[in-house]
């Protein structure tokens, strides 16, 4: 019975994407601004997880992310480094991580700490890795460590917060 009533959730959720899409593509205007990047937001209910967790060590980078993604009524925690993330982990896990790529212990640092918690969490977050680091090999370390995406600094802020909503279920108002 589980199977059938997951893939029923599963077909709703799809379905209930796709009335969105239609709704934004529909709404579109090429001459126009963008639907999907000046959408309204709703505040899921308290049971709802909103918690991300933004892993940077860039404390003025950090506090701009903050400040933009606390506009759309999620609750952000910030860290600076891996081990005190490591720790508000397993204390409470997020509806999304957004690590960097690079901290003081290596290159691929980020990378490798979320690979720890993929390995140990049988329900991992979904990972948004930031990065100064544009090249192949950081991409495919974020790919390997199980990236849902990855953005190049300076960060597309509009492009965050749609692929933020999109991995959370954040649903736009219809």
């Amino acid at each position: 019975n589980q199977p059938e009533t997951a893939s029923k959730e599963i077909l709703d959720t799809l379905a209930e994407h796709l009335t969105i899409t239609r709704h934004i593509a529909n709404q579109w205007d090429p001459k126009g601004s963008d639907p999907v990047f000046h959408r309204q937001h709703i505040k899921k209910d308290a049971k709802d997880n909103n918690l991300v967790y933004l892993v940077e060590d860039d404390e003025l980078l950090a506090q701009q992310l903050i400040e933009k993604i606390s506009e759309a009524s999620y609750e952000v925690q910030h860290y600076l480094d891996t081990q005190t993330f490591l720790t508000a982990f397993k204390n409470r896990p997020p509806a999304i991580i957004i690590m960097d790529m690079v901290f003081a212990e290596g290159e691929y640092a980020g990378a490798d700490i979320v690979k720890k918690i993929s390995g140990q969490s049988l329900q991992a977050p979904p990972v948004i890795f930031i990065s100064i680091r544009n090249d192949m090999e950081a991409r495919l370390a974020a790919h390997r460590a199980g990236a849902a995406r990855y953005f190049a600094k300076p960060i597309d802020m509009p492009k965050l917060h749609a692929c933020i909503d999109g991995l959370t279920n954040h649903y736009i108002s219809e």
